[in-house]
């Protein structure tokens, strides 16, 4: 089944077949939280942050994102950060926050139109890597891949939808669905569980299974 609120509305549209192959920027939100996630024959193929607050990925409003490592240390030892402090850039002061000040992602983009320069830089580059991300989640998947989704609070700017779309939309068709959708999607959840459609599952916050396993020959 696929997984995540935008992945739920998806489902919805397209039926939600079992050997569908999902890759995008909104399997998880592309708002604060911004991840990318393959999905492939129903099972998870890539997420792009362990426990989808590890980090890696593209900048986010509160999240710093992939960096160079190098220069990653040489900050956090030059600058004596102690591990929750640098911690944080990845999962709730990095990314806009750091940068810019603040986690609005419509405060920025405004910013950027009046002709910050920074805050220009800050947006696209946020894009970029998005874009750039797709691209490496369509590329394990070996290039088949039925559809592209986007969802969270971003998605209502018209400007990051577009760019997106106009990038990424030689490799699948995309969808975009403005919003977030976490309620409705752990309330369907809870109702598959009651319905007796899935079992109940424990969340350890581990990684329980091998992306190779799914792959295939």
């Amino acid at each position: 089944r696929v997984q995540g609120p935008a992945g739920e509305v998806f489902a919805a549209v397209l039926g939600d077949a079992g050997e569908g192959v999902h890759v995008g920027p909104a399997l998880v939100p592309v708002g604060a939280q911004g991840h990318e996630g393959a999905i492939g024959n129903g099972a998870v193929l890539g997420l792009i942050g362990f426990d989808i607050v590890g980090g890696d990925g593209p900048m986010t409003p509160t999240r710093s994102g992939s960096v160079p490592l190098a220069e990653l240390v040489d900050y956090i030892f030059d600058n004596g950060l102690d591990k929750k402090t640098a911690k944080a850039f990845a999962t709730k002061t990095g990314g806009f926050v750091d940068l810019l000040g603040t986690s609005d992602a419509l405060e920025v983009y405004e910013r950027a139109e009046k002709g910050e320069r920074f805050a220009k830089l800050v947006w696209d580059t946020m894009i970029y890597q998005c874009i750039k991300q797709i691209g490496a989640m369509a590329a394990i998947m070996e290039g088949k891949v039925d559809a592209i989704l986007m969802g969270g609070g971003m998605v209502h700017n018209k400007d990051l939808v577009e760019r997106i779309t106009k990038a990424v939309s030689f490799i699948a068709p995309v969808y975009a669905y403005p919003g977030e959708f976490e309620m409705e999607a752990m309330a369907n959840g809870a109702a598959r569980v009651l319905d007796g459609e899935e079992e109940l599952k424990e969340y350890k916050g581990e990684l329980n299974y091998n992306e190779k396993d799914f792959m295939g020959e």
